[in-house]
């Protein structure tokens, strides 16, 4: 009507037409808009490309769906949720909007509240709770996520037990929300049922001591009806050594040192705390220590993903090569053989060093690339000179 009326339409228009195709089922009518589309120079239009990924999967064509995500020049979330996650569940493949969603990751699309909501849905037709539990975790969980899991065990008929409140707690605690961590920690047993275990403290100190609140994570130790183990004395040193907390980073140092007198890792990181503060003597004084307990720093390794392969890049860190840390090497590396487009993804048994974290956030702005590096603790994401853990780890 309007190319009647000698008006040309444009994407706003084929949006439309396009929900109207997909409402009604009309496929011989959907096929025709992309050549229209390209005529009138708005085929890649972000918003017009959604809505026919949308078409295309509902209509069972996933080869046209597949070549638009390929050739789209900016891939965004909302494609990749479409293609890999919310259309399979769909439409049965649920198994397949798996195995997109690693895709997307690979791509170096960050998921968004709505791909973990979908990605619950498809884990949830795979019989695999646990793992979008998991994913949830990693990437952080908001009242959204939380409403979706719940419906999801409403269906199956399960209330929510221990491991459902450690993903929450974690999920809270990576991405700051202190409000809704006390709350679910509260509900936990006052609604649910659920008696807190170490690891639910363990996390709520954790949360507690990210968000600078050193004597509240400290206040909740001492009220537990449990021992505290390593777990929750290391998340609340940890905090210690972020924040700059000298005198309760050596007090809770000194009951790491009680628990684990065999784990070096704990001697250093007390070590590095006084030598953010300036405190060289005593930190020379605990370095002298672990000698005198002939305890050894574990040998770094990092795994560097190369294509298809994997290198595995081994080095025992001696006090001569202090300055030349595994994780900065492996990014150099990476920068040479791995291609740009794809993300940079380390593996290290240790954890990763201020200096080294720092490069690489320096190394992602400058060079334009996504770098992910695991360390023996948790993920951490560089993009744009960004890191997603907000500095902490």
């Amino acid at each position: 009507m309007k190319f009647e009326m000698g008006i040309e339409p444009n994407e706003v228009t084929l949006i439309s037409v396009v929900s109207a195709c997909a409402s009604s089922g009309a496929v011989d009518e959907g096929m025709y808009i992309p050549g229209l589309a390209l005529k009138l120079g708005v085929l890649w239009e972000p918003k017009l490309v959604n809505s026919l990924i949308n078409l295309y999967g509902k209509l069972g064509y996933w080869d046209a769906v597949c070549r638009f995500v390929e050739t789209m020049p900016i891939q965004n979330v909302v494609s990749w949720n479409l293609l890999m996650i919310a259309i399979y569940a769909q439409n049965g493949s649920a198994a397949d909007g798996l195995n997109f969603f690693n895709l997307m990751r690979r791509a170096g699309v960050y998921p968004d509240d709505g791909t973990l909501v979908s990605l619950l849905q498809v884990c949830e037709n795979l019989g695999l709770g646990n793992l979008a539990q998991g994913v949830m975790l990693r990437m952080g969980m908001d009242e959204k996520l939380w409403r979706s899991l719940k419906a999801c065990m409403v269906r199956k008929g399960v209330q929510p037990d221990h491991v459902t409140f450690t993903h929450l707690l974690s999920a809270c605690s990576h991405s700051g929300l202190i409000k809704e961590g006390r709350n679910y920690f509260d509900i936990m047993s006052e609604v649910y049922g659920v008696e807190p275990r170490l690891e639910h403290y363990s996390c709520m100190v954790d949360l507690l001591g990210r968000c600078g609140l050193l004597h509240d994570a400290y206040e909740l130790i001492k009220r537990m009806p449990m021992e505290p183990n390593s777990g929750v004395w290391g998340a609340l040193f940890g905090a210690c050594r972020v924040h700059g907390n000298i005198e309760l980073g050596k007090e809770v140092a000194e009951r790491l040192f009680a628990l684990e007198p065999s784990d070096s890792r704990n001697y250093i990181m007390l070590s590095n705390v006084y030598s953010a503060a300036g405190l060289w003597r005593d930190a020379s004084k605990v370095r002298a220590l672990m000698k005198e307990k002939d305890l050894a720093r574990t040998p770094g390794a990092v795994l560097l993903n190369m294509e298809i392969k994997f290198i595995a890049l081994l080095w025992a860190v001696k006090e001569d090569m202090i300055s030349k840390h595994s994780e900065k090497l492996a990014i150099a590396f990476g920068l040479l053989v791995i291609n740009a487009g794809m993300p940079m993804i380390i593996t290290m048994n240790l954890r990763i060093f201020g200096v080294c974290h720092g490069a690489a956030k320096f190394i992602s702005l400058i060079e334009k690339r996504t770098i992910i590096i695991r360390d023996s603790k948790r993920f951490h994401h560089f993009t744009n000179g960004i890191c997603t853990r907000g500095d902490y780890w």
